[in-house]
């Protein structure tokens, strides 16, 4: 019993002093802490920035998209009803003046002073000229068309993220460069410092190598400025209206390789009239050429049927409980506004046809021209490594030189920025050909899977 009170005085003190260390963590502390799990939390791939954009900033717009299918479903089950019966229940209670005329004729069984009647009505379209399917079809054209929209928004979220998303890598990759060739400068600025106390360098020397740096600084400030301006606009992407969090952390790991096999251009070109958007263009055409046999149809004669059930029926006729009607029209002359209604389709029709046609051949040569780039950036690509390596070692061994007194201080520079130049340069280009691959899988309207 004793030493159960001991240990449980022990595990109580043991307890409180842990809580008082707790509490004597400092706050710097403590924010740094909640700053490093805050922004592991938001470390994003591609993929994960585009399902984010999809679900937060990018919302409203899909949205928009997606009701407007709904809509066109809406109009279809309409378009369907047409083609169905009509029921309707009514009810008539008519409450007139009758003057007394004393004799009691025929039509005085019409003239009831109250009369009330109560039915159903039944009313069927049998034929209206093929009216009625061409609407249906139309209907489901639209809701198609639609349909495809949805897609082609989707993938135009991706490359509004995409791009936005790549802009941020290079702009961090820029800051990264240009931070390592200010540290180097710096540690040139303190050697020459050095070399001018015990008289190997010129104080000119020195003074170049402080201008450099200070160059260096402001371009660095200026890369700084533009990857804040960069993440602002990929916030508004992923977040919307919410700010979200102010550090995101971009992954590499989220783009495509540009190493990987290409498509073939033919390929990507065959492709292309399968993409959303010209689905979508090519449903709206097809929409035009339904509304002009609708629009046709107008002009041909109409049957309709319909049928009454009495409940109740006023004067002679009170005792029939049911009729039934046919009803023929035809439209034999409206003043020409039927043929004009036509005439007014017929020339939208070739309006999307002729905007087909040119929206086509247009993407087809944007595809060729980014193809083109594509692969140039891709030879670049190669190029542009060789000649990171090969600068990195004629700079190390131009500084061996200068260490030995066998070069000056300008044949240093020269190539050290010849090599932090190479190095901007291949990461630009290697951002943005992973990119332009990625956007060019987009044009025929593919949003590519990307492994993280």
């Amino acid at each position: 019993m004793r030493n159960g009170f001991l240990l449980g005085r022990i595990f109580f003190v043991g307890f409180y002093l842990l809580a008082l260390l707790a509490l004597q963590v400092s706050p710097e502390v403590r924010a740094a802490s909640w700053d490093q799990e805050r922004a592991q939390s938001h470390s994003l791939s591609l993929q994960q920035a585009y399902e984010l954009a999809r679900k937060r900033g990018g919302f409203e717009v899909l949205e928009v998209s997606r009701l407007r299918v709904d809509l066109a479903h809406e109009q279809l089950r309409q378009a369907r009803g047409q083609m169905l019966p009509q029921i309707d229940f009514s009810y008539r209670l008519l409450q007139q003046d009758i003057p007394d005329s004393g004799a009691q004729t025929f039509s005085s069984a019409f003239r009831e002073p109250r009369q009330t009647t109560s039915r159903l009505t039944l009313r069927q379209p049998l034929f209206r000229g093929l009216g009625e399917y061409r609407a249906m079809e139309l209907a489901q054209l639209v809701k198609s068309q639609e349909e495809q929209a949805y897609t082609q928004a989707e993938v135009d979220l991706f490359v509004d993220v995409l791009k936005r998303f790549v802009a941020v890598l290079k702009a961090e990759k820029e800051r990264s460069t240009l931070a390592a060739l200010v540290r180097s400068l710096e540690q040139r600025e303190a050697e020459l410092r050095r070399r001018v106390e015990i008289g190997r360098s010129r104080p000119a020397d020195l003074l170049s190598a402080q201008a450099q740096k200070a160059l260096a600084e402001a371009e660095l400030l200026d890369v700084e400025v533009q990857l804040q301006v960069a993440r602002r606009y990929l916030r508004e992407s992923l977040y919307g209206a919410d700010a979200g969090p102010q550090e995101v952390k971009m992954e590499l790991e989220g783009l495509a390789l540009p190493g990987e096999a290409l498509p073939s251009l033919e390929g990507l070109l065959a492709e292309l009239e399968r993409a959303p958007r010209f689905q979508a263009l090519s449903l709206r055409l097809g929409a035009a050429r339904k509304e002009v046999s609708l629009r046709r149809a107008a002009r041909l004669p109409r049957l309709d049927f319909e049928a009454n059930y009495y409940f109740v029926r006023p004067g002679v006729l009170r005792d029939s409980q049911w009729d039934g009607v046919l009803l023929l029209s035809w439209p034999l002359f409206s003043g020409g506004i039927l043929r004009s209604q036509v005439a007014e389709v017929t020339i939208k029709q070739e309006q999307e046809e002729l905007e087909l046609a040119r929206r086509l051949r247009q993407a087809q040569l944007e595809l060729e021209a980014a193809y083109a780039q594509l692969v140039a950036q891709l030879e670049g690509l190669k190029l542009l490594e060789k000649a990171v390596a090969l600068s990195q070692k004629s700079f190390q061994q131009i500084l061996a030189e200068y260490r030995s007194g066998l070069v000056t201080y300008l044949e240093v520079y020269q190539a050290e920025t010849a090599y932090y130049q190479a190095r901007r340069s291949f990461d630009r280009t290697r951002l943005q050909a992973q990119g332009q691959r990625l956007e060019l899988e987009a044009q025929v309207g593919r949003i590519a899977v990307i492994k993280n």
